[in-house]
């Protein structure tokens, strides 16, 4: 609920109206979109990687994932092996 203008000794207090209320409210939408583009340039400091570790991050997810697809490959052999099997039976 906004506040009521009350008449003080000829002047008026609460809200201001008119042409000063859109100049207020244009300048908090241009604030908060330059701070919205500022927050999206900023990563968030748990994320990001010393630059220095970045190579060393980069190749254990490489060997993480040349491991992944051989135990992947090991899996399909052992899968066709089995369905193999059942066949014969």
């Amino acid at each position: 609920m906004a506040p009521v203008p009350y008449h003080f000794e000829g002047v008026m207090r609460g809200r201001r109206s008119g042409a000063g209320v859109e100049k207020v409210v244009e300048r908090r939408q241009r604030r908060m979109i330059k701070e919205q583009g500022v927050c999206c340039q900023i990563p968030c400091p748990e994320t990001v990687i010393p630059f220095m570790n970045y190579k060393a991050y980069t190749m254990e997810l490489e060997a993480e994932v040349q491991k992944l697809k051989e135990l992947n490959e090991e899996l399909q052999k052992k899968q066709e092996e089995m369905m193999e099997m059942q066949k014969i039976r």
